[in-house]
């Protein structure tokens, strides 16, 4: 990837040690695959070991997929970038992870130097409405989902980008799963919590929410406009199709019920297939046509799909 005129950035070799904190106990990896990382540097050497953290945490995941699924994958590139340098190259609320593949064939994964208050204050108000202890700190949470981009940059390698959204995304989760089950069982624990937390909350609160996801730096009069358009296209929904409805439509909180919903599946089908769902889907689901053929040809691979699919009221087989 070109390094950018603006910024100063520099790439971190891959072959040292390095630690990595997860539910406050420090456990060293020693990294040996191809993952590098780009920085871009704000004026402070945090962003540089936050950058090296996350770094460690994906090529571990990273080195686990390439073992468990006896494949070699490409080295993926992680953007870490302040604020302002986020703002500056990509239209995406600042903090909200996401996963680009370019026009070369490489991938990238692009993550905030920190979480903004508001986008946290979403997620502590879903733990908040039910009652319930957070599993981790939302900062911790929001580190490890970053494992779900991996998964993205890794069906993109094997074939098993659908275009179908809801898959796409049920699939990186899968993906990353697998690797978080292996590499770090009381961080796939945690993440199973966090599912159970935010697929039982009733999804008001996401409406209530939308205030709080104005762009921070924005002047009032700018910010109270693009809120007044935000809360007169949201819906809630708990139907599938609405992953073909435009995301920004939705509710954080109603993307997180999805995600969750699409984790604690995953986390059930682990226990019986393991890696065997990923080799047969990467067999079975380029044949199939169209949205209701890869709906049938889920079930014929896993009958607990067509209960799954009736649980969001999707009649589609």
């Amino acid at each position: 990837m070109a390094y950018s005129a603006r910024a100063k950035k520099y790439e971190i070799g891959f072959n040292s040690m390095y630690y990595y904190r997860v539910e406050n106990r420090v456990s060293m990896l020693e990294q040996k695959n191809n993952f590098s990382i780009h920085i871009v540097l704000g004026g402070s050497s945090g962003i540089a070991l936050r950058g090296e953290a996350l770094r460690t945490y994906l090529a571990s995941l990273h080195a686990t997929l390439c073992q468990a699924l006896t494949r070699d994958f490409a080295a993926v590139q992680l953007l870490v970038l302040s604020e302002s340098d986020w703002r500056s190259t990509n239209p995406y609320p600042y903090g909200f992870t996401f996963f680009r593949r370019l026009k070369d064939g490489s991938g990238v994964i692009f993550a905030p130097a920190s979480y903004p208050n508001h986008l946290l204050m979403v997620f502590k108000t879903v733990v908040a409405r039910e009652q319930q202890k957070p599993p981790s700190s939302v900062e911790m949470f929001l580190d490890v989902t970053l494992g779900h981009e991996l998964g993205h940059a890794i069906a993109d390698q094997l074939g098993l980008r659908t275009r179908v959204r809801w898959l796409d995304e049920f699939l990186a989760t899968y993906l990353y799963l697998i690797a978080l089950k292996l590499a770090m069982p009381a961080a796939f624990q945690t993440m199973l919590a966090w599912g159970k937390v935010l697929s039982t909350n009733n999804l008001e609160c996401g409406l209530a929410n939308i205030a709080l996801l104005k762009p921070s730096g924005t002047k009032t009069r700018t910010a109270k406009k693009r809120v007044t358009r935000a809360e007169s296209n949201s819906v809630i929904r708990q139907d599938l199709g609405a992953f073909e409805y435009p995301l920004v439509r939705l509710p954080l909180a109603n993307q997180a019920w999805y995600q969750a919903k699409f984790t604690l599946f995953a986390a059930d089908l682990l226990e019986t297939h393991e890696i065997d769902f990923i080799e047969n889907a990467i067999e079975v689901l380029p044949k199939a046509n169209g949205r209701g053929g890869i709906a049938k040809a889920l079930v014929r691979l896993e009958p607990r799909f067509k209960a799954w699919f009736a649980s969001f009221g999707n009649d589609i087989i």
